[in-house]
């Protein structure tokens, strides 16, 4: 930037009249100088790239675009310091006569006392054109005659990034009746002789922006090329509203112009308190035992997995990063593996965090803990690193709470021989959209996924997870409709040249090629390392021969997409396992449970629907006592589930034994959540049929701890039992399913998964890990062996499995971003069917799940009509509130409410029916009845519905009585009426 301490004062009065910010509602007058936002803006940016942005961006960034390290950043600054330029126009500036407030009037007398002139008809409220509309075509105008360019592209992918600086691409933002305005604007400027000032400010600014960036020489080679890149488009303007939303704030950069300028932005910075980058160690000289005792605490007798040690030399193996899949065993230490090879990748990549994706929440919980202590050691003693939970009920971990009302502390470097760990917090100012850009993020995958969405704030994400590696566990658990976003999100990592690490337990070979595939073909080169022939890409890896080795590790490199395939070690000795299958009797199911009653014991019951679940439960209540029963689902309050969590790790986790809370009888009752939820351990397990590999995930809770002397004898082997088949199989007959299962799991992959386990069902042994592989690809295989009596009907349901995946596959690719089909911003915004105006990150992440369209609630509970307190126990009493109080909540009622939501279950969902015959469209308009007034007035509660119960805890809805439990959770009973 310029050497004056005050550089606004180079401009013109005229120009230094335009305003960017108007004051609190207490100064209304004392806003800011649009220069001065625009100094500020360039300035942010600056010292972003220069002490946050990684390494490995900006050599990448540099090397896209053919300019210098100093040259890039000059560029950058010069890019997000104009993208405020359309508030010099009648339409913005002069807008302040609509608003009614005398106070305000002196922003726009100021300019008119400049001698500009407003038009009447370009000020008005009705289709008023957004300033970022006017940015982008004044750049765009000024760069063409500036530099007199006779191709646009390259200047149009420049000036797309102000248009975009409000979170979506300008054209993509028009609002109806509104046409072209800044273009209407803009041809009169530059036709009236007595709007010439207008356009005279804007050269002014540009100009003047141009020097105190020094980025003369970088935008004259930028236009005269090939412009941004998609993915440098997206990245870039990530870092234009990650700067702006931090110079607009009048915390850090007060609206009061400053003499120094430099003292302003270290000021600003000081108060922001900003965590510095991550700087991952080097590994070189430490063996794989020596850095895994490091980051775990680990006593010298610990003995790794040959896992363990291989996805050591994978990860060292790709010098600039690359792709890291994993597949090994329950149990066998994958996500300490994956961590490492994390901090491996970041090292050699020159990126500067790290993102941990779960499936679900319960999972992303689960490890919120386990990588925050990895955090504290893989961050430099000296560091305050920041930390996020991702998932839209984050505000219910205690552990992350803490976090995020610790106070910041910064450690000196300790010379002695033990490390003192780093301080890892949860910073305020990385919240909700912005979480993405703290060091370390844990949570749901769909944070991930919705990098490729065509969603408001989407280039928050490509900045954010550009810059760290992203670790995806349970990569088996998403559906086709979910890996078109995953396989489209790993190509614009791969264009970023993030690393990715893929773990699971039983990954089917097709769906590992291709997500590989999907990373390779997004790979860009660094320079110095591009194919000599520019017009021909490498290839993305053939798809190598589907075999059966496991544990294996695959890498795809950054340089070449080059694929490698990692041995490991099988281990010398199995887990025996046994699978019997039984009826679906109730019969059947407590002749397996009778031991318990005389050994004790801890057992899992797991079933495909929550229905079904609960149907269990209310069975075994009349043979179990209250205290050794226990139903986990999704149809609880989230209150009530993380209550749930807790009492299962306390009860059932690793650290849990006969003498320390591990009970002595004790059934969890439960759905899929189980098999990707905590790290829990059971001495037997009952689970309904379902795909093969969803079987052996739930069956990696069965014995999963060592517990020698502690489980009971009649328990002392691992035994599975399969029920919820309606007719069982033999080789001569398929089985036949009920229909609720075929609704879940498609038929195809319930036939071959039924056929690859029939020999165990027939008493052959499982051993863990040999027969994983050999039953994973088996009942994936495009034809799986099969009796002949079989094949009919299992080609039958591939057709119609088939023709499903390719529907749900067409469907979200209607929404996503795929870095194939665009050049601009905007291209990948055009074609998306997408509201505009959807900001809501709860609709964004129903969109990368195929899902029905279902409502979320918030549960309360009322026994006059008058008084309603939340449902959960332990606030009831203590928060009762009126239906039209004019005081907003009180933040622990408000928050106490927001975590009593559930969402309604598929009897209301959208069903695709006019509203006269929709569930769905009949219980939005039941439940928008019981408004709160109060509750708009807090942002936690707006626009939330809210499900009233009576004092039995019912209510009638759509015709259906809905009812809670605790026990049960929630409930839907078909009346005779309905």
């Amino acid at each position: 930037m310029g050497t004056v301490d005050n550089p606004q004062n180079n401009l013109s009065q005229q120009v230094q009249s335009f305003w960017a910010k108007t004051g609190d509602e207490e100064t209304p007058a004392q806003g800011m100088s649009l220069a001065q936002h625009m100094v500020d803006s360039a300035q942010v940016a600056q010292y972003l790239w220069r002490n946050w942005i990684s390494q490995g961006s900006k050599a990448l960034i540099s090397s896209t675009l053919n300019l210098s390290e100093s040259e890039t950043e000059a560029f950058v600054a010069w890019v997000v310091g104009t993208h405020d330029i359309g508030k010099a126009t009648p339409e913005f500036a002069g807008q302040l006569d609509a608003w009614a407030n005398q106070d305000l009037l002196v922003y726009r007398q100021r300019i008119e006392d400049c001698g500009y002139i407003f038009p009447a008809d370009l000020t008005t409220v009705q289709g008023r054109c957004p300033h970022s509309q006017y940015s982008q075509s004044i750049i765009f105008r000024w760069l063409m005659e500036q530099y007199q360019v006779e191709e646009d592209a390259a200047v149009w992918s420049i000036a797309q990034v102000s248009g975009a600086h409000h979170g979506m691409p300008a054209e993509y933002a028009e609002t109806p009746n509104r046409g072209r305005r800044d273009e209407q604007l803009l041809d009169r400027v530059f036709q009236w002789p007595d709007q010439q000032n207008w356009a005279d400010a804007w050269d002014e600014l540009l100009t003047f922006i141009t020097h105190e960036t020094g980025a003369a020489d970088a935008l004259q080679k930028l236009v005269a090329g090939k412009g941004l890149t998609p993915e440098v488009q997206f990245f870039l303007t990530g870092l234009t509203i990650m700067s702006d939303w931090i110079a607009s704030n009048p915390e850090f950069f007060p609206y009061e112009e400053s003499k120094d300028q430099q003292a302003r932005v270290q000021a600003g910075f000081e108060t922001l308190s900003l965590s510095r980058p991550w700087q991952p160690e080097d590994f070189t000289d430490l063996t794989a035992e020596e850095i895994y005792r490091t980051r775990f605490g680990w006593g010298s007798g610990v003995v790794l997995h040959p896992m363990q040690k291989v996805a050591v030399d994978a990860a060292c193996s790709l010098a600039h990063g690359g792709l890291v899949c994993i597949e090994a065993p329950m149990g066998q230490g994958k996500t300490e593996a994956g961590l490492v090879a994390a901090e491996i990748l970041a090292h050699n990549a020159g990126k500067n965090g790290m993102m941990f994706a779960a499936p679900t929440q319960a999972t992303a919980n689960a490890l919120f803990d386990r990588i925050d202590q990895w955090a504290q050691n893989a961050a430099s003693s000296s560091e305050v690193v920041s930390m996020f939970l991702a998932h839209s009920k984050n505000q219910l971990n205690e552990k992350y709470n803490r976090k995020r009302f610790a106070k910041v502390q910064t450690f000196e470097p300790y010379s002695g021989e033990e490390k003192v760990k780093a301080n890892v917090i949860a910073h305020q100012w990385f919240s909700k959209k912005k979480g993405v850009l703290s060091n370390f993020v844990v949570g749901t995958v769909d944070q991930v996924l919705m990098m490729a969405l065509a969603s408001r704030h989407v280039m928050l994400r490509h900045l954010g997870l550009g810059e760290k590696v992203v670790v995806i566990d349970e990569v088996h658990a998403y559906d086709a409709y979910m890996n078109v976003y995953l396989e489209t999100a790993l190509r614009w990592l791969g264009k970023m040249q993030a690393p990715v690490i893929l773990m699971s337990a039983t990954l089917p070979a097709q769906a590992r090629q291709k997500l590989m595939r999907a990373y390779a073909e997004g790979r860009v080169k660094a320079k110095g390392r591009r194919p000599k022939n520019k017009r021909k890409p490498a290839e993305p890896p053939r798809s190598a021969e589907v075999d059966l080795s496991y544990p294996v590790i695959h890498t795809v490199s950054a340089d070449g997409g080059a694929v490698k395939k990692w041995e490991i070690e099988q281990p010398q000795e199995h887990n025996q396992l046994s699978l019997r299958i039984i009826d679906d009797s109730f019969a059947e199911l407590d002749r397996v449970l009778a031991p318990l009653e005389t050994g004790g014991g801890c057992a899992a019951v797991i079933c495909n629907t929550v229905g079904r679940a609960q149907e269990v439960y209310s069975h075994l209540q009349g043979l179990f006592l209250a205290e050794e029963l226990m139903l986990v689902h999704s149809r609880f309050i989230a209150l009530d589930r993380v209550a749930q969590e807790k009492i299962l790790v306390e009860k059932l986790g690793k650290k849990a034994n006969r003498k320390n809370g591990r009970p002595y009888r004790f059934i969890v009752v439960g759905t899929q959540v189980i098999e990707q939820s905590l790290d829990i351990d059971f001495d037997v397990m009952v689970t309904d049929h379902a795909p093969v590999d969803l079987i052996l995930q739930r069956v990696g809770r069965l014995h999963r701890h060592g517990r020698d002397g502690e489980r009971p004898p009649q328990f002392a082997r691992p035994v599975c039992y399969v029920r919820g088949v309606k007719e069982l199989g033999s080789s001569d007959t398929a089985p036949v399913f009920p229909d609720v299962a075929e609704l879940i799991y498609n038929k195809a992959l319930l036939l071959s998964s039924y056929a690859q386990l029939l020999p165990f069902f027939e008493g052959r042994d499982v051993q863990l890990p040999a027969d994983i592989s050999a039953l994973v690809q088996g009942a994936y295989s495009g034809m799986p062996d099969l009796s002949e009596t079989w094949i009919e009907e299992w080609q039958a349901a591939r057709s119609d499995y088939d023709g499903k995946m390719s529907s749900s596959r067409r469907k979200a690719e209607g929404y996503t971003m795929n870095p194939r089909n665009g050049k601009m911003l905007y291209d990948f915004f055009k074609g998306a069917q997408l509201d505009g105006k959807d900001s809501d990150e709860l609709k964004a992440e129903a969109k990368v799940r195929d899902t029905d369209d279902t409502l979320e609630v918030i549960v309360v509970q009322s026994d006059d009509d008058q008084t309603y307190r939340p449902l959960h126990d332990d606030y009831a009493d203590q928060m009762p509130f009126d239906r039209d109080s004019p005081d907003k909540p009180d933040w622990k009622l408000a928050n106490t409410l927001a975590a009593s939501t559930i969402r309604l279950p598929h009897q209301f969902a959208d069903n695709g029916k006019p509203a006269i015959a929709n569930p769905f469209d009949k219980a939005l308009d039941e439940l928008e009845r019981n408004q709160f007034s109060s509750w708009q007035k807090h942002y936690l509660l707006k626009g939330q519905l809210a499900l009233v119960l009576d004092a039995n805890f019912e209510c009638v809805l759509v015709g259906k009585t809905v009812r809670y439990s605790k026990e049960l959770g929630l409930q839907v009973i078909r009346n005779d009426m309905s």
